[in-house]
């Protein structure tokens, strides 16, 4: 699935490439923001989980695996940073409606990234009956 993602400092648009092992579990939406503090930038994924008529399951972790491709403001030559962060586990009722990872280099390299991907890897637990 291809999202649109957006620094919201910046404005910029760029492609998402959001792949997931969970049909239950999406990314609704990726955003570029500044931390609070420092020249940094986080990256905040919002989710969305829909179990339909099936159970939900007991608990879940998440992994999240973060790629883009930036260009080098001095240089002008692509980089491509990868993060990851994992959350969990935690019972399906206290599911994060939103994850944030710090993102690698500082916020002028993410002013406006050429594309971005998401690997959201989910593991559930049952409990059995």
């Amino acid at each position: 699935m291809i999202l649109t993602g957006m620094n919201r400092s910046t404005q910029a648009t760029f492609p998402v490439d959001v792949a997931t092992n969970a049909p239950y579990v999406s990314v609704r939406r990726f955003a570029l923001e500044r931390r609070d503090r420092g020249l940094g930038q986080d990256i905040v994924i919002t989710l969305g989980y829909d179990v339909g008529a099936d159970e939900p399951p007991t608990c879940i972790s998440l992994l999240a695996v973060i790629g883009a491709t930036l260009t080098d403001p001095m240089t002008h030559t692509d980089l491509r940073p990868r993060v990851y962060d994992e959350w969990g586990p935690v019972p399906w009722g206290a599911r994060p409606p939103s994850v944030r990872i710090a993102a690698p280099l500082s916020a002028q390299y993410w002013d406006a990234p050429s594309a971005a991907e998401v690997d959201l890897r989910v593991t559930a637990w049952r409990t059995s009956t």
